[in-house]
């Protein structure tokens, strides 16, 4: 069985790995970048679609608490300072079935901005719908990198909104 790596939204938060196996548990490394210069990051959100189970959590740095349920995972303190970077694991069940999922980040900012921007994993899976497995995971890998190809877009032109007007 052949995984693909799909690129995710940059510039508000990386999933690594994009890809996992239907039905097993995955270690993932959320990394979200304090990409704003006026606000700090003090809380990550992640929420998970049905069929995805958090099993564990933690937190790289030692000023967050973490916690979790059948919703997802959620990081509090901090900060993740501006133009810095943090980290977080989690362990998650993948669904039994393949194919693409989304998961929902949502970086609060200590002005009281928050803002949701999408992840996507490409769940790969055995051969139970017919098929070639590998194919099925690439179909999974293009629609979770068209899925990140939106949140891109939809990321830059939130920033550019939110940039003051420039005075020249």
């Amino acid at each position: 069985m052949a995984l693909v790596t799909v690129p995710v939204a940059a510039g508000h938060g990386t999933l690594a790995p994009a890809t996992a196996e239907a039905g097993r548990t995955q270690a993932f490394e959320l990394t979200v970048p304090g990409d704003r210069l006026d606000a700090d990051v003090v809380g990550v959100a992640l929420r998970v679609p049905a069929g995805v189970e958090i099993v564990s959590a933690e937190a790289a740095q030692p000023l967050w608490s973490v916690s979790w349920d059948d919703e997802g995972v959620t990081w509090e303190g901090g900060p993740i300072d501006r133009g810095g970077a943090g980290t977080f694991r989690f362990t998650a069940r993948m669904p039994p079935e393949p194919g693409p999922i989304e998961l929902s980040l949502v970086e609060r900012y200590d002005d009281g901005v928050a803002a949701p921007f999408p992840l996507g994993v490409a769940v790969a899976g055995g051969d139970a719908a017919g098929g070639d497995s590998s194919d099925r995971v690439a179909v999974a890998a293009l629609l979770v990198a068209i899925l990140a190809l939106i949140a891109s877009t939809a990321a830059l032109a939130l920033s550019l909104r939110a940039r003051p007007p420039s005075r020249t």
